[in-house]
């Protein structure tokens, strides 16, 4: 029900509006704007209400009578997306951010607090996110290296042929105390980084032996939900009190059209790391990413203390290249055509009967088998046939 005083609202925000001057943006650049934040957008429904008055201040304040325009928020220079920071013990000693305090800047970079703390001065971990867009091709189509494919005219061109622009995002983590957040969300560059590229799985690793893993995954709804783990090379504690290879990560919906991140915190005890690679499985599909030595830069340790941040070339785990387990090194010695079912083969190693006849490649569900054996097997067999 609305009544006079809401009338007379509506009576000056449609003259404010009408002393708008016409836009002058380029409809196509806003259009491939608006889609690269749509995933932030989605994901942070709930803060539409918050930052609708901000926007409102943007659109009208040119137009708008002294005495209204003095009762409209003033645009601020940054978006709180989120402000909430949870996280959620997955297994004892491995806890994950399942929320994080997220902030779009004006030129569509997220900031994300963590809340993760280094351990000196307040400091904790966050991110900073873009995403640099590139002109879409066809497939088959030879990329011509005198073509600027992040010019926007360029990107224009290919969108009007109906190729579609490509998203490729750059992730960094970086440490910062509160003033720290504040300038970056004003536009400032980090003064600390500790990973310069985030890929499907990052490891920083505190002079503690603390251990922070992140990385980029497909997204986690869709027709086929896709569930992320971070694997072990040994069992560990399990969440329900048992001894598990696989524990369960939530992932955050923050940049990019496709893309989510997980952010774990591992006080698991050890001399060695005890993760080994995230696993996304879905109902059809499965997807491996570790940090190996064929991805130089996916390490760093931190000092939090000094300051100090070393970049590895590349892993230092013999693990990856000289298997310790029994069933790995069982399977590094198959050759390739001999045994057809490399799946069913390492459950039977792993104590799991499949039943015969049966694809080693079915979901554990379908075959009877342990689900931690099942996934532990998925990566036993990507490392030992890669």
């Amino acid at each position: 029900m609305t009544g006079p005083q809401d009338d007379d609202l509506f009576d000056r925000l449609h003259a404010a509006a009408d002393a708008v001057p016409p836009s002058t943006l380029d409809l196509p650049v806003v259009l491939l704007t608006s889609r690269r934040k749509s995933t932030v957008r989605r994901a942070v429904a709930g803060a539409a209400a918050v930052t609708a008055v901000a926007v409102l201040g943007v659109a009208v304040t040119s137009g708008v009578p002294g005495d209204l325009a003095r009762n409209l928020v003033p645009a601020a220079s940054y978006r709180a997306l989120s402000t909430e920071i949870v996280h959620e013990k997955v297994a004892p000693e491995v806890t994950a951010v399942s929320e994080a305090a997220t902030y779009e800047r004006p030129d569509g970079t997220i900031v994300l607090d963590t809340g993760i703390g280094t351990g000196a001065d307040g400091d904790r971990f966050m991110v900073v996110a873009s995403v640099e867009l590139t002109a879409g091709a066809p497939l088959q189509m030879p990329v011509d290296p005198t073509l600027d494919r992040s010019d926007p005219d360029y990107i224009q061109e290919m969108a009007a042929l109906g190729y579609a622009p490509m998203e490729d995002p750059h992730v960094q983590v970086v440490v910062g105390d509160e003033a720290e957040l504040e300038r970056l969300r004003g536009g400032g560059t980090p003064t600390t980084v500790v990973l310069d590229d985030v890929a499907g799985m990052s490891t920083i690793t505190l002079a503690t032996g603390t251990q922070l893993l992140l990385g980029l995954v497909e997204p986690s709804g869709g027709w086929s939900e896709r569930v992320t783990y971070l694997s072990t090379w040994e069992p560990i504690p399990g969440p329900d009190g048992d001894q598990v290879t696989s524990v369960a990560v939530p992932t955050l919906p923050f940049v990019g059209e496709n893309v989510e991140m997980y952010v774990v915190r591992s006080d698991v005890p050890g001399d060695r790391p005890p993760f080994r690679a995230a696993l996304q499985v879905s109902s059809s599909t499965w997807n491996v990413a570790a940090c190996s030595a064929e991805d130089p830069g996916c390490a760093s340790t931190y000092d939090p203390q000094t300051g100090d941040v070393v970049r590895s070339t590349g892993t230092t785990d013999r693990r990856f290249v000289s298997p310790e387990d029994s069933v790995m090194l069982e399977l590094s010695r198959l050759p390739t055509a001999a045994e057809p079912d490399v799946m069913a083969f390492c459950l039977g190693l792993r104590g799991e009967a499949v039943p015969r006849g049966a694809n080693g490649n079915a979901l554990p569900e379908d075959l009877g088998v342990d689900p931690d054996a099942w996934r532990r097997c998925l990566l036993d067999v990507s490392f030992s046939r890669a």
